[in-house]
């Protein structure tokens, strides 16, 4: 290269809204937040809270709800969240859930009912497509990974399924749990 020749790079082109992965953030994070630090490490994503989410529109997005449940396993907001989101449609959207905090009270129900009304909006839910911790994280000590890395790297592969998955309508979207 010539000295007075100036490098130019093309610049990447930046993923627009539809392309983002689009995080639902219910709760007060706190091991969750270090989990989706982790998990969204290399995906293009914005975050909003369930309120801003509702007042939006959503067409065509990769949807992902984090939830922190509160010290007896329940989260208000998550219900809310859930009652309100038939007002809204998520046509040809896909959705997951990543659920933390403590065990016991109807946390994972309430996730099944926030993906149960989410495919009632619209949305495609993904095959296995929660992903749940306690406490105590004892459902992730398998392997050589300690239990948190394990809970780590699940989140990940969560992430890059919703990433992945299809965009088109299917014939019939329903899914049971």
């Amino acid at each position: 290269m010539k000295r007075n020749e100036i490098m130019t790079t093309k610049p990447e082109p930046q993923p627009t809204n539809n392309e983002k992965l689009l995080v639902v953030s219910i709760g007060k994070h706190t091991r969750l937040g270090d989990v989706l630090e982790f998990a969204l490490l290399n995906a293009a994503f914005e975050t909003l809270d369930a309120e801003a989410f509702l007042r939006g529109s959503h067409p065509n997005r990769r949807i992902l709800f984090a939830v922190s449940a509160d010290a007896s396993g329940e989260n208000a907001q998550l219900r809310a969240l859930t009652a309100k989101l038939c007002t809204i449609a998520l046509e040809d959207c896909a959705c997951a859930a990543i659920a933390d905090g403590a065990t016991g009270g109807d946390a994972h129900l309430d996730l099944i009912r926030l993906l149960r009304a989410a495919n009632d909006a619209g949305a495609t839910v993904l095959a296995k497509p929660l992903l749940e911790s306690g406490r105590e994280l004892r459902q992730f000590a398998v392997g050589k990974e300690t239990p948190f890395v394990k809970y780590q790297l699940l989140a990940r592969e969560l992430v890059a399924r919703l990433t992945a998955q299809e965009s088109s309508a299917k014939a019939n979207p329903r899914v049971r749990f």
